[in-house]
């Protein structure tokens, strides 16, 4: 408010009358607003009767109240702090306890689902495990479509002040494990909280954010947002930064305060992938891609190069996916993703396609869709760059 004294003095008032200090102003408001509730509201409530408070006692009240109000005060302000800092922790048994601080609710998002939701129950035997996620299953299924503007609002406002309030919880767990942000706003003001207040953090980070995170899930949740800075600071001051390819840990560790970074792979669980594909001579041949909204720009790549083989062999192109597409001139089927039938649909490419710019945001990609390919004996077209180079070897497994 200091701040803003000109800026409102000019555009409110004329230059020429005089105005109190906006400061002062609001303070008074303040002080007002107080012997309003303290002398007439909550009387009133507790069943006082209108005729002991009028026309002159109201005032009494209001003013014993905010003094009341004035001497807590600060007495409340050190009692949250100490509260933060000193609460004890709760074990059971010899368990560390590990809290997951994630965007999106459990087992609808692939970058999650294969990081390191396929752990939980292996993490399990070692730590008490607590998950806390932005975005609820019912948002979810709404939030990349247009309207349900008020539910995404009243998600959007319920989760930040859920989130502002875990933070005086933070020093029960050993360890926070952060995916991809705290808080989808508000510049790193979270994150700034969340580290100063946590034993240890974990910073898992999806794909080359700090080239330029306006094209990450940050602006997808909320077009207004602008922290450029939010993964700098996550990847600067964390006990440990997980990358999503080996070029990624490099960068990573020159930038974190500790040195500490690591490539962790996505994750492919061998009872889930234990199909091979049979292949045999069909009619039609089923070229694949799966992905999600977010990648399917990458199919603009290949898109040119379909037609023209369309145009001389018999083929479909297979897109499995959480978005609608359209591909002229060429014989198409999109599936929707589901988990149910995500390895059933994936067997039915006979050959999978992973096209990615030659860019340095692709050298943060870790390869996974020829991961899930080779997993299953489908052999993948990919771009010769970054992890699928080192995936792929040209001519015998894609």
């Amino acid at each position: 408010i200091y701040n803003w004294n000109m800026s409102i003095s000019k555009f409110i008032f004329n230059s020429t009358l005089w105005i109190p200090h906006i400061t002062k102003t609001f303070v008074i408001f303040l002080f007002l607003l107080s012997i309003v509730l303290r002398g007439i509201i909550r009387p009133l409530s507790t069943g006082t009767k209108l005729n002991f408070l009028f026309p002159i006692n109201w005032l009494y009240v209001g003013f014993i109240g905010l003094s009341l109000d004035i001497f807590k005060a600060p007495g409340y302000l050190l009692g949250a702090i100490y509260d933060i800092n000193n609460q004890n922790r709760f074990k059971s048994g010899d368990k560390e306890n590990l809290l997951f601080v994630c965007p999106y609710p459990y087992d609808v998002q692939a970058g999650q689902r294969i990081k390191f939701e396929r752990h939980y129950e292996k993490l399990k035997e070692n730590y008490d495990l607590n998950y806390d996620y932005f975005i609820d299953y019912k948002t979810w299924k709404t939030l990349y479509k247009k309207g349900n503007v008020f539910l995404k609002f009243k998600t959007f406002f319920i989760s930040s002040i859920r989130r502002l309030y875990l933070i005086k919880n933070l020093k029960n767990y050993d360890i926070v494990y952060v995916h991809m942000w705290v808080h989808p706003n508000f510049f790193s003001f979270y994150e700034v909280l969340y580290r100063y207040f946590s034993n240890k953090i974990i910073f898992d980070v999806e794909d080359n954010v700090l080239l330029n995170s306006k094209k990450t899930l940050l602006q997808s949740i909320n077009p207004l947002n602008r922290s450029e800075k939010k993964y700098l600071y996550q990847v600067t001051k964390a006990n440990y930064v997980i990358a999503s390819s080996p070029y990624l840990e490099d960068v990573y560790k020159k930038i974190n305060e500790k040195k500490k970074a690591i490539f962790i792979p996505p994750t492919l669980d061998q009872k889930v992938y234990s199909a091979t594909k049979l292949h045999y001579k069909k009619e039609t041949l089923i070229i694949g891609w799966t992905g999600t909204h977010s990648t399917k720009k990458y199919l603009n790549i290949v898109e040119p190069y379909l037609k023209i083989i369309a145009k001389k062999r018999n083929i479909k192109f297979s897109v499995i996916g959480n978005f609608d597409y359209y591909l002229e001139d060429v014989n198409y089927e999109v599936i929707k993703w589901n988990k149910e039938t995500e390895i059933y649909d994936l067997l039915n490419f006979d050959i999978g396609i992973y096209p990615i710019h030659t860019d340095e945001w692709s050298l943060g990609k870790s390869g996974l869709k020829c991961l899930q390919y080779m997993a299953l004996g489908i052999p993948s077209v990919s771009t010769d760059y970054g992890s699928n180079s080192r995936i792929v070897k040209n001519g015998y497994n894609g």
